[in-house]
């Protein structure tokens, strides 16, 4: 998995890091290749496992509230990708 994120998730002022020079392509491969491994652990567990809290150094999570957080998350982007749709549909119209 590493090697799919080769610099820092986040830069020095604590934004996200851009990740540049790549193509849609390349972006899918690595999503893909994410998706991939965490199916690949998480249908192996059982309710219990499933809501175990695993201990990082800056918080605690369980297996199931990091699905719920990338549903969460993924539904806001959703979101936004429907909205910028729908204002350049509306650019065009008035065009």
């Amino acid at each position: 998995m590493r090697s799919l994120f080769p610099q820092e998730d986040r830069n020095e002022d604590g934004t996200l890091s851009h990740i540049k020079d790549q193509t849609l392509d390349e972006h899918l491969h690595r999503l893909q290749c994410v998706r991939d491994e965490l199916l690949f652990h998480f249908r192996s567990m059982d309710l219990e496992d499933w809501r175990i809290s695993r201990n990082f150094p800056h918080y605690d999570v369980t297996p199931e509230w990091v699905i719920y957080h990338f549903l969460e998350h993924e539904s806001h982007h959703r979101g936004q990708i429907f909205q910028m749709l729908a204002n350049l549909t509306s650019f065009r119209g008035n065009c």
